[in-house]
Protein backbone atom coordinates (compact mmCIF):
# COMPACT_ATOMS: atom_id res chain seq x y z
CA UNK A 1 0.00 0.00 0.00
CA UNK A 2 2.67 2.39 -0.31
CA UNK A 3 3.71 3.12 2.70
CA UNK A 4 -0.55 3.97 3.56
CA UNK A 5 -1.90 3.27 6.57
CA UNK A 6 -5.69 2.59 6.11
CA UNK A 7 -6.60 2.58 9.67
CA UNK A 8 -5.82 6.14 10.06
CA UNK A 9 -7.70 7.03 6.83
CA UNK A 10 -11.34 8.22 5.92
CA UNK A 11 -12.79 7.56 2.55
CA UNK A 12 -14.30 10.34 0.59
CA UNK A 13 -17.20 8.79 -1.71
CA UNK A 14 -18.36 11.43 -4.17
CA UNK A 15 -20.98 11.51 -6.66
CA UNK A 16 -19.44 12.83 -9.87
CA UNK A 17 -20.85 14.25 -12.79
CA UNK A 18 -18.46 15.72 -15.48
CA UNK A 19 -19.35 17.78 -18.72
CA UNK A 20 -19.20 15.11 -21.59
CA UNK A 21 -19.42 15.77 -24.84
CA UNK A 22 -22.46 15.93 -27.02
CA UNK A 23 -24.24 17.36 -23.43
CA UNK A 24 -24.49 13.98 -21.82
CA UNK A 25 -22.92 13.86 -18.96
CA UNK A 26 -19.96 11.57 -17.19
CA UNK A 27 -22.00 10.20 -14.21
CA UNK A 28 -20.54 7.71 -11.19
CA UNK A 29 -19.06 7.57 -8.15
CA UNK A 30 -15.60 8.41 -7.11
CA UNK A 31 -13.86 7.12 -3.82
CA UNK A 32 -10.15 7.88 -2.67
CA UNK A 33 -8.95 7.53 0.53
CA UNK A 34 -8.51 10.66 2.65
CA UNK A 35 -4.78 12.26 3.42
CA UNK A 36 -3.08 10.27 0.35
CA UNK A 37 -0.24 11.76 -0.27
CA UNK A 38 0.65 13.73 -4.10
CA UNK A 39 1.51 10.67 -6.57
CA UNK A 40 0.85 7.69 -4.44
CA UNK A 41 -2.28 5.95 -5.32
CA UNK A 42 -2.93 3.88 -8.43
CA UNK A 43 -6.37 4.70 -10.42
CA UNK A 44 -8.87 2.34 -11.56
CA UNK A 45 -11.45 2.46 -13.46
CA UNK A 46 -14.72 0.33 -13.46
CA UNK A 47 -16.77 0.47 -16.03
CA UNK A 48 -20.72 -1.39 -16.78
CA UNK A 49 -21.54 -4.35 -18.81
CA UNK A 50 -24.72 -3.89 -21.21
CA UNK A 51 -28.31 -2.53 -19.23
CA UNK A 52 -29.45 0.80 -17.83
CA UNK A 53 -28.24 1.03 -13.86
CA UNK A 54 -26.41 3.46 -11.50
CA UNK A 55 -22.94 3.50 -10.80
CA UNK A 56 -21.67 1.10 -7.78
CA UNK A 57 -19.93 2.77 -4.53
CA UNK A 58 -16.40 2.39 -4.77
CA UNK A 59 -15.93 1.98 -0.63
CA UNK A 60 -14.07 -1.32 -0.81
CA UNK A 61 -11.49 -0.99 -3.97
CA UNK A 62 -10.35 2.97 -2.37
CA UNK A 63 -9.98 1.10 1.20
CA UNK A 64 -7.44 -0.97 -0.95
CA UNK A 65 -5.22 2.19 -1.40
CA UNK A 66 -6.89 3.01 -4.92
CA UNK A 67 -9.12 6.08 -6.50
CA UNK A 68 -11.74 4.16 -7.65
CA UNK A 69 -14.26 5.36 -10.13
CA UNK A 70 -17.08 3.48 -11.63
CA UNK A 71 -19.14 5.19 -14.16
CA UNK A 72 -22.75 4.24 -15.03
CA UNK A 73 -22.65 3.99 -19.18
CA UNK A 74 -25.19 6.04 -19.73
CA UNK A 75 -24.56 9.43 -18.39
CA UNK A 76 -27.63 8.95 -16.05
CA UNK A 77 -28.15 10.46 -12.22
CA UNK A 78 -26.70 7.73 -9.73
CA UNK A 79 -28.65 6.46 -6.20
CA UNK A 80 -32.14 6.61 -8.23
CA UNK A 81 -34.82 3.38 -6.89
CA UNK A 82 -34.68 0.49 -9.79
CA UNK A 83 -37.92 1.38 -10.94
CA UNK A 84 -36.13 4.43 -12.92
CA UNK A 85 -33.63 2.33 -14.54
CA UNK A 86 -36.23 -0.36 -15.14
CA UNK A 87 -38.02 2.62 -16.90
CA UNK A 88 -35.36 3.70 -19.22
CA UNK A 89 -34.39 0.03 -20.33
CA UNK A 90 -37.84 -0.57 -21.25
CA UNK A 91 -38.33 2.93 -22.73
CA UNK A 92 -35.86 5.54 -23.92
CA UNK A 93 -32.92 3.40 -23.39
CA UNK A 94 -34.30 0.05 -25.29
CA UNK A 95 -31.91 -1.01 -28.04
CA UNK A 96 -29.49 1.63 -27.45
CA UNK A 97 -26.61 -0.61 -28.91
CA UNK A 98 -28.83 -0.04 -32.21
CA UNK A 99 -28.69 3.99 -32.30
CA UNK A 100 -27.31 6.00 -34.60
CA UNK A 101 -25.70 2.71 -36.11
CA UNK A 102 -25.70 4.27 -39.52
CA UNK A 103 -23.01 6.68 -39.14
CA UNK A 104 -19.86 6.60 -36.93
CA UNK A 105 -20.92 10.60 -36.11
CA UNK A 106 -24.10 9.44 -34.57
CA UNK A 107 -23.63 5.97 -33.15
CA UNK A 108 -24.79 5.50 -29.17
CA UNK A 109 -21.45 3.72 -28.50
CA UNK A 110 -19.30 6.93 -30.11
CA UNK A 111 -20.90 8.92 -26.83
CA UNK A 112 -19.89 6.03 -24.21
CA UNK A 113 -16.50 5.77 -25.47
CA UNK A 114 -15.91 9.68 -25.14
CA UNK A 115 -17.62 9.54 -21.28
CA UNK A 116 -14.61 6.85 -20.92
CA UNK A 117 -11.64 8.93 -22.18
CA UNK A 118 -13.37 11.86 -19.93
CA UNK A 119 -13.02 9.54 -16.53
CA UNK A 120 -9.32 8.67 -17.42
CA UNK A 121 -8.68 12.28 -18.07
CA UNK A 122 -10.72 13.06 -14.55
CA UNK A 123 -8.46 10.16 -12.66
CA UNK A 124 -4.91 11.47 -13.82
CA UNK A 125 -5.94 14.72 -12.82
CA UNK A 126 -6.33 13.87 -9.26
CA UNK A 127 -2.92 14.67 -7.07
CA UNK A 128 -2.93 11.83 -5.32
CA UNK A 129 -2.74 9.70 -9.11
CA UNK A 130 0.94 8.02 -8.88
CA UNK A 131 1.69 9.06 -12.65
CA UNK A 132 2.18 5.00 -13.72
CA UNK A 133 -0.93 2.89 -12.52
CA UNK A 134 -4.18 3.55 -15.00
CA UNK A 135 -6.47 0.37 -14.71
CA UNK A 136 -9.42 0.20 -17.45
CA UNK A 137 -11.51 -3.34 -15.96
CA UNK A 138 -14.90 -4.11 -17.12
CA UNK A 139 -17.04 -6.85 -18.13
CA UNK A 140 -18.99 -7.75 -21.81
CA UNK A 141 -20.34 -4.28 -22.65
CA UNK A 142 -17.62 -3.17 -19.50
CA UNK A 143 -14.80 -5.26 -21.08
CA UNK A 144 -15.16 -3.79 -24.46
CA UNK A 145 -14.83 0.17 -23.39
CA UNK A 146 -11.75 -1.32 -21.23
CA UNK A 147 -10.47 -2.17 -24.59
CA UNK A 148 -11.41 0.85 -25.71
CA UNK A 149 -9.98 2.92 -22.82
CA UNK A 150 -7.09 0.98 -23.31
CA UNK A 151 -6.54 1.64 -27.53
CA UNK A 152 -7.22 5.62 -27.24
CA UNK A 153 -5.23 6.24 -23.89
CA UNK A 154 -1.77 5.42 -23.50
CA UNK A 155 -1.37 5.73 -20.28
CA UNK A 156 -3.71 2.98 -19.50
CA UNK A 157 -1.30 0.50 -17.96
CA UNK A 158 -3.92 -2.07 -17.56
CA UNK A 159 -6.71 -3.39 -19.09
CA UNK A 160 -8.28 -6.30 -17.66
CA UNK A 161 -11.13 -6.72 -20.59
CA UNK A 162 -13.64 -9.99 -19.60
CA UNK A 163 -15.77 -11.63 -22.04
CA UNK A 164 -15.50 -8.30 -23.59
CA UNK A 165 -18.89 -8.10 -25.67
CA UNK A 166 -19.97 -5.07 -28.43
Amino acid sequence: LRGFDLREHELKLLDVKLDGLGGIPVSGYFARPVGAAPKSLPAFLNLHGAGVRSAYRQDRRAAGGVLALDINAHGLENGKPEEFYKELNAGKLKGYPFFGAESVETFYFRGMFLRVVRALDFLKSQPEWDGKTLIAFGSSQGGAQALVAAGLDPQVSLCVAQVPAM
